[in-house]
């Protein structure tokens, strides 16, 4: 950018503030392209921008203190979140009295056939039931106008269809669903693999439950902050003025 060098790291810190978790070397090469001509761009007409002095502009001026107040505000409330200390007996009680917030549901491993007619789905429901492979079913899909639909797919229990969950989650691994009638038309599930809904462990999401309690703790204290100084009469406000100021 003409005598301004820009550093690998800064080029890295501009792509944490679009997604933090994006991994730029792994990203196929136009990906990576894209996103550096991007930056390119927005670092050229950044810069004429501030040639032209349209930084001095009240509304331009405004929008960039606006930006910058809430990225220090959020700033000062990570900060703070993180100096508030969490002990391990407080994360324990948390997770225990709130298990289900760390719930994992079941999984299932189905082979799924849907038709426009009963008739061939009772059929398809009889042959799975006889232990026909599902290919030889599945595979008419392409010549079979009725069969609208087919997958061997996993699951979890949430994902599935509200009128399926039900009758996948009574099956035995091997077992066949009665026909189960939705606006896609009837449908005939054979459950290959189940894995039980769970739990996870404490040890994996210790680390998300601190953050939660720290947040929670910070929330409450920077209320009390801000409330402090307008008790206080370090801060201000005016809502009639604001109201008499619109209505002129």
């Amino acid at each position: 950018f003409g005598h301004e060098k820009v550093t690998v790291d800064e080029f890295y810190l501009y792509l944490k503030q679009i997604n933090p978790l994006m991994q730029y070397a792994n990203l196929p090469a136009s990906e990576q392209q894209r996103l550096l001509d991007n930056y390119v761009e927005q670092r050229v007409l950044a810069s004429a921008a501030r040639e032209e002095q349209l930084d001095d502009n009240e509304e331009v001026a405004a929008r960039l203190a606006f930006f910058e107040q809430r990225v220090l505000a959020d700033a000062f409330r990570r900060h703070f979140a993180d100096d508030i200390e969490v002990d391990e007996a407080e994360a324990k009680t948390y997770y225990e009295e709130n298990k289900a917030l760390f719930s994992v549901p079941a999984k299932y491993l189905i082979e799924h056939l849907v038709y426009k007619e009963p008739d061939k789905a009772i059929y398809a429901q009889g042959q799975l039931r006889e232990g026909r492979p599902y290919l030889e079913l599945a595979q008419h899909r392409q010549s079979d106008a009725d069969l609208t639909f087919v997958e061997r797919n996993r699951f979890a229990a949430d994902i599935l269809l509200p009128e399926l969950r039900g009758p996948v989650s009574e099956l035995e691994v091997g077992e066949v669903t009665e026909l189960v009638y939705t606006n896609y038309g009837y449908h005939v599930v054979r459950l290959v693999e189940k894995e039980e809904a769970t739990f996870n462990a404490f040890e994996d999401v210790r680390g998300q439950i601190i953050a939660r309690l720290q947040q929670a703790r910070a929330g409450q204290a920077l209320q009390s902050l801000v409330e402090d100084a307008m008790q206080s009469g370090r801060v201000t406000t005016h809502l009639q003025k604001l109201r008499d100021a619109e209505s002129l």
